[in-house]
């Protein structure tokens, strides 16, 4: 997932809205991986996506992780 790719390189990102792109559970958790290393994103937006509970565990899990 580019998105993922992209929070991972530490791109001075601090805000990323991500409204309505399908995003499923496996993209989802690639997103969260990077989150969970990101110390830059302070606000994420993912409304209007297509992933289920699976992907919001994994984002919960890397809130938890990285509560910046």
């Amino acid at each position: 997932i580019a998105i993922a790719e992209l929070i991972r390189s530490n791109v001075p990102l601090s805000r990323i809205d991500l409204r309505n792109n399908d995003i499923e559970d496996r993209g989802v958790h690639a997103i969260a991986s990077a989150v969970r290393h990101s110390v830059r994103i302070r606000w994420l937006d993912l409304r209007r996506n297509e992933f289920g509970v699976e992907g919001e565990m994994a984002l919960c899990d890397a809130v938890q992780v990285n509560p910046y």
